[in-house]
C-alpha cells in the first residue's frame, strides 16, 4: 500500500493548460444505455460527472484539463447521456433532470419528480424514454423525454439500484432478492420480466464452502454487443440457513469481490459460458469496458487504485459462432456455470484516489477515473506500458502471469491528474468520510481489504446476516446511531465512537486504538441525512399509525419517541440475552428484519414479533395487518 502512495503522490499534478497532441480519442461510443456518476460523449469529447458535495454536474475536458460546472441542487447522483441530452438524477428532491447539451456548456430542460431516493438512470437507443431506478419504492420509473413525464412504473422487488440497457432490453440489479442480489431482465415493449440467478463459486482458493453473492453496482455491456459485466462480491455463506459465516480467524477479509461476465446473443443471456474473475481488494461500485471488450478497469468508493484485467476472448465467438447463435435465448439459468477463476486474482492497479464513483474508457488505452473524496479526476495513459513484454498491465490480470513491480509499472505509464472540484463539506466530516469508506489505507482496517462501507454502505445496511460468535445477527443501520443510543443488539455501546473504536479492534484488526480515527467517523456517521422515505398509501399509514400506537398492539411500548425507539433492552423468548430496540426510521430500507434476519418481510417481521413475546397482532385483521406495514414503510 506504502508503494500506491507513493506512486500517487509521483503523478503529474495539471491544474491548467498544457493539452497533449492528440488527446482525442480514436473510437468509443456514446452510450445511452450506460449508468454512472461519470460519462463520455464522443461526440463533444468531454466528460459529465455528478458531484454530490457541490451539489453540480461537472463538465471535465480531457484535452486542456479545464472544467466547469453547472448548478443542479439536490444530491446529484448517477447520469446518462444521449447525443442531445445529459440526465442526472437527485436523490434528495426525487427527480430527475435534465439538460440539452449546447457545445461545451449544458442548458437546463426540466425536472421531473420520479420517486424517493432516484438511483442508476439510463435511456433507450433512441434517448426518447429514460429509466430511472427507484429502490425504495420497488419500482423502475420510465419517463418519456418528449412528454417530460413519468408514463409507467415497473414493479421489481428487490430494491432496484442498478440499471443497463443493453439492445433494447433492459438490465436491472437489485439489492438483495432473498439473501442474494439478482438481475432482473426486462423488455420494455412486451412487459415480460425474467429474473437472472447470478453465477455461484463453488471454491475459492480451495475452500469448499458456498458463498453468497450480491451485486455492487452498475452492469456494463462490451461496445461488441456479445458480454455484460457485472461488478459483485462474494461472501462466505454459514451453516445457519439465510445467513453468512464470521469466521474470526479470517475476519480481515470476510467479502471477495468480483467480475461476472454474462455472453449475450440476441440481447439474450447464454447460460453456458458466464464466468467470474475473483479480485483482492475492497469492494468493486465502478466497471469500464474497453472498446476491444477484452480490458476490464474497475475500482468503488473504498478504494484508492483502479484495478486492471484482461479477459480472454468467449470461446462460441473466435471458434464457432453459428452455436453461439444456436443457444441464443434459450436458457435464462445462470445459476451453475463453470467458471474461468476460482483462484483470487491479482489485478494491476493505477493509483486514483479514495472515493472512486466513476470510471470509463474514453479511448482503447485511455481511462478516467473520477474521485470524489480526492476532488480529482485521474487521466491514466496505459499504452506506453505496453512497449515492453514485462510491463504489460492486463497480463496481471490472467493466472500464473507473474508479478510486476508497482513501482516499476508506474514509472512507465503516463499519468495525469486534475483538481476537478473543492471541498465543500466540513474539514471533520470530510476526515471522517475518508476513514469510514478507506479500504486500503490501512488506518481502520488492518488488512486494506475491508472497510466500515464494505458493511454499511452510504450508512446503511448490506443486508446480510452473520454467524458471529455470539450467536446470528443482522447488520445494523448506521445512519442516525447518534439519536438511537444504545447501539448494538446487545445496547453495550453508549457512543457512536465507543462503537467505531471496538469495531475496528475486533472486527477489522486496526493496527492501533483508534481514539481520534472513532471521533472522525461519528461526526461523519452523524453528518447523515435519514433516507427520505415515501409514504405511498397515505390513508392505509394513517390508519397503520392509530394501530401503531394502540395499547392492544403494544407496539409503541418498545418503539417511541422521535426515533421510535426506548433504547432499552427486552427479552426474547426466542433467544437467551437482552435485545436492544432497534430504531424503526427508514426500517423498509433494512431488509431482512429482526436480529436474526430471519423475517424477509415487514409482515412477516411483524408476525414473528410476537412469537418473540414483543408486540401483538394475531388479532388484527388481514387489512389492518397490511395498514400496520403501511405504516412502517412510511418511517
Amino acid at each position: 500500500m506504502e508503494s500506491l502512495i507513493r506512486c500517487l503522490t509521483g503523478l503529474v499534478l495539471v491544474l491548467t493548460g498544457c493539452e497533449p497532441e492528440s488527446l482525442r480519442p480514436t473510437w468509443i461510443p456514446t452510450s445511452p444505455g450506460t449508468s454512472g456518476a461519470l460519462v463520455y460523449s464522443e461526440n463533444s469529447g468531454l466528460a459529465y460527472f455528478a458531484d454530490t458535495d457541490r451539489g453540480t454536474v461537472g463538465i471535465f475536458d480531457p484535452r486542456s484539463g479545464q472544467t466547469t460546472h453547472v448548478e443542479v441542487g439536490g444530491e446529484p447522483h448517477k447520469l446518462c447521456l444521449t447525443s442531445e441530452r445529459v440526465f442526472v438524477t437527485q436523490r434528495a428532491t426525487r427527480s430527475l433532470v435534465s439538460f440539452l447539451i449546447e457545445g461545451e456548456s449544458l442548458r437546463f430542460e426540466r425536472r421531473i419528480e420520479v420517486g424517493a431516493e432516484p438511483g442508476s438512470v439510463v435511456t433507450d437507443s433512441r434517448g426518447e424514454i429514460v429509466y430511472v431506478a427507484v429502490s425504495l419504492e420497488d419500482v423502475v420509473a420510465v419517463v418519456d423525454v418528449n412528454r417530460g413525464e413519468v408514463t409507467e412504473r415497473i414493479g421489481v422487488w428487490g430494491r432496484p439500484e442498478w440499471l443497463l440497457v443493453h439492445q433494447d432490453l433492459l438490465w436491472v440489479g437489485t439489492r438483495r432478492v432473498g439473501r442474494e442480489s439478482a438481475l432482473v431482465l426486462i423488455d420494455p415493449a412486451r412487459h415480460e420480466t425474467e429474473p437472472l440467478a447470478m453465477p455461484k463459486v463453488p471454491t475459492l482458493d480451495g475452500e469448499a464452502k458456498e458463498r453468497v453473492v450480491r451485486i455492487t453496482g452498475d452492469p456494463v455491456a462490451a461496445a461488441d454487443g456479445f458480454s455484460v459485466f457485472v461488478p459483485v462480491s462474494y461472501t462466505p455463506a454459514s451453516s445457519v440457513p439465510g445467513s453468512v459465516a464470521f469466521d474470526t480467524t479470517h475476519v480481515l477479509d470476510p467479502v471477495v469481490p468480483g467480475i461476472v461476465r454474462i455472453p449475450v446473443s440476441a440481447g439474450r443471456p447464454l447460460a453456458s459460458s458466464a464466468l467470474a474473475m475473483l479480485t483482492i481488494g475492497p469492494g468493486l461500485e465502478a466497471i469500464a469496458v474497453s472498446p476491444s471488450g477484452h480490458k476490464l478497469a474497475f475500482s468503488g468508493m473504498s478504494a484508492r487504485s483502479v484495478g486492471l484485467l484482461s479477459t480472454p476472448p468467449l470461446a462460441p465467438l473466435s471458434e464457432a459462432d453459428e452455436p453461439f447463435r444456436r443457444q441464443g435465448g434459450r436458457s435464462f439459468d445462470l445459476s451453475a456455470p463453470a467458471l474461468d477463476h476460482t483462484t483470487r486474482v491479482q489485478p494491476a492497479a493505477a493509483p486514483s484516489g479514495l472515493g472512486t464513483r466513476g470510471l470509463i474508457f474514453i479511448g482503447p488505452d485511455r481511462v478516467l477515473a473520477y474521485s470524489a473524496f480526492e476532488f480529482s479526476m485521474v487521466d491514466l495513459d496505459l499504452s506506453r506500458s505496453e512497449e515492453e513484454p514485462g510491463l504489460n498491465p492486463w497480463a496481471l490480470g490472467r493466472k500464473n502471469s507473474g508479478t510486476l513491480s508497482l513501482e516499476t509499472f508506474m514509472e512507465r505509464m503516463l499519468a495525469r491528474r486534475f483538481l476537478v472540484s473543492e471541498a465543500r463539506l466540513d474539514e471533520s466530516v470530510s476526515a471522517g468520510r475518508a476513514l469510514f469508506y478507506d479500504g486500503e489505507g490501512g488506518a481502520v482496517s488492518g488488512s486494506g481489504n475491508v472497510s466500515c462501507a464494505s458493511c454499511h454502505p452510504e450508512g446503511g445496511s448490506d443486508g446480510l446476516t452473520w454467524d458471529l460468535p455470539e450467536g446470528r445477527f443482522q447488520t445494523p443501520v448506521t445512519r442516525g446511531a447518534s439519536q438511537s443510543l444504545p447501539l448494538r443488539w446487545f445496547g453495550d455501546r453508549s457512543s457512536v465512537q465507543e462503537h467505531v473504536r471496538k469495531v475496528a479492534n475486533d472486527l477489522m484488526a486496526a493496527r492501533r486504538d483508534l481514539v481520534d480515527e472513532a471521533e472522525l467517523v461519528a461526526r461523519y456517521i452523524e453528518s447523515l441525512r435519514d433516507l427520505d422515505v415515501p409514504d405511498l398509501e397515505p390513508d392505509a399509514s394513517a390508519r397503520g399509525r392509530v394501530l401503531f400506537e394502540a395499547a392492544e398492539t403494544e407496539c409503541a411500548v418498545c418503539h417511541q419517541g422521535d426515533r421510535l425507539t426506548d433504547g432499552k433492552l427486552h427479552p426474547s423468548s426466542s433467544r437467551s440475552l437482552l435485545l436492544n430496540t432497534p430504531s424503526l426510521i427508514g426500517v423498509v430500507a433494512s431488509a431482512p428484519y429482526l436480529s436474526d434476519g430471519r423475517a424477509e418481510t415487514l409482515e412477516a417481521a411483524v408476525t414473528e414479533h410476537e412469537r418473540d413475546g414483543l408486540g401483538r397482532v394475531s388479532h388484527l385483521s388481514a387489512g389492518e395487518l397490511s395498514d400496520l406495514v403501511a405504516f412502517l414503510r412510511s418511517r
